[in-house]
């Protein structure tokens, strides 16, 4: 900890002697400039310049470092932070999921009735998790996709239902699924029909 205290004092320290050496060379040329134009162009350190010419540069290629330090540090923080906000919207959201699934069949039920007071409770519930782009998935006589879907049981179709051959489409869901921002956060257990 004491190793960033000094780190931070240093910059102003190197930023002060900066500019006091660029004071510094901004008088030593205006002397320069007006001294007679014979004499042609003396050397620093016999013209009474405090610090050599190599000095200042070092000191600015110092400075230089100094802050491409710190803008590595500022992206390097803002990554760090935003993955630290995504880890903590999905672990809050996997542990939202069991309420989700029976927030889902007290609606399947028929429990959430247009004046019911949880009606209100599941709407507002519903809205926070697409403000923080939780979207549920899975329907019946979607296409199956075992990236999206585990499939717990499957069954011929009845007289009457058409498929096409080899499709496999969902009969009834047993689970939704859940994504986050496009990433699958709980894939949708589902039953399917196929030939």
């Amino acid at each position: 900890m004491e190793k960033e205290a000094d780190g931070n004092n240093e910059i102003p320290d190197i930023l002060q002697e900066a500019e006091k050496i660029v004071a510094a060379s901004s008088e030593n040329s205006e002397l320069h400039s007006e001294k007679d134009g014979n004499q042609g162009e003396e050397d620093n350190t016999s013209s009474g310049s405090p610090e050599p010419e190599g000095a200042t540069q070092d000191l600015m290629n110092s400075l230089m470092r100094e802050r491409a330090d710190f803008v590595n540090y500022k992206a390097r923080m803002v990554k760090e932070i935003a993955t630290a906000q995504t880890s903590g919207i999905k672990n809050a959201v996997r542990q939202l999921l069991p309420i989700l699934d029976e927030v889902g069949r007290a609606k399947d039920a028929g429990d959430l009735d247009d004046g019911s007071p949880f009606y209100s409770i599941a709407t507002k519930l519903e809205d926070v998790l697409t403000k923080l782009k939780v979207t549920k998935y899975g329907a019946k006589g979607d296409v199956f996709d075992p990236k999206l879907h585990e499939a717990l049981m499957n069954h011929k179709p009845q007289e009457g239902e058409d498929l096409h051959s080899g499709e496999v489409l969902i009969d009834q869901v047993l689970e939704s699924g859940y994504k986050y921002d496009g990433e699958v956060m709980r894939v949708a257990k589902v039953a399917t029909i196929s030939e």
